[in-house]
């Protein structure tokens, strides 16, 4: 399908222990993308490469096995406009969401682990639209929102952060990331975000 030309696909795979080939993610004519599924083994994101590709929405998935896999497909998307990530996975260590193009972003990784990321980071300058949902990473060393007028915000601690919390230490630092959103419009934060806070 992918080399006929298709515009929009939209894949629902719900069979144990599938995994998608990496063509997945190569093609000329790809506008929309929307892949769903709870089984999917894993996603090679090593050759992404979607120049049309304006959303593109996945749903419990794992990526590849290397580094910077959110960059990574970000990368091979040149004009993409909408991402969800929804129980996505790859380094669950780092996280890293670099697009100039991008205008909604949906990053939803609270709900499989409970281990916070040591680092994540958006260069997002036109960002318009942000629903994110994460346990609190130990830094945000680039947080990019220039442009940012509605965000949803969900932060929460891992079981072993809530454990080791007090008024003396700190178990995680959101400053970064919350004076990145400090000119937002409209926000929504959650419960255990004011406690993060």
């Amino acid at each position: 399908m992918l080399e006929r030309g298709v515009l929009d696909l939209d894949l629902q795979v719900n069979v144990n222990g599938v995994r998608l080939p990496s063509k997945v993610f190569v093609s000329k004519s790809l506008v929309r993308l929307r892949i769903e599924s709870g089984n999917v083994r894993g996603i090679d994101v090593d050759d992404v490469f979607l120049p049309k590709l304006k959303s593109l929405y996945l749903h419990t998935i794992m990526l590849g096995k290397g580094e910077d896999c959110f960059e990574k497909l970000t990368c091979g998307c040149h004009v993409l406009e909408e991402l969800v990530l929804n129980n996505v996975y790859s380094n669950v260590w780092n996280r890293s969401v670099s697009s100039k193009t991008l205008k909604r972003l949906t990053l939803w990784c609270t709900e499989s682990y409970d281990k916070n990321p040591h680092s994540v980071s958006f260069d997002t300058p036109n960002l318009v639209y942000l629903k994110y949902s994460d346990y609190v990473a130990a830094k945000y060393p680039k947080v990019n929102f220039s442009s940012l007028v509605d965000a949803t915000i969900g932060l929460a601690m891992t079981s072993d952060q809530d454990a080791n919390a007090s008024y003396d230490a700190l178990v995680g630092n959101a400053t970064d990331f919350l004076m990145g959103i400090c000119n937002v419009q409209i926000l929504c934060l959650s419960a255990n975000s004011l406690a993060v806070c």
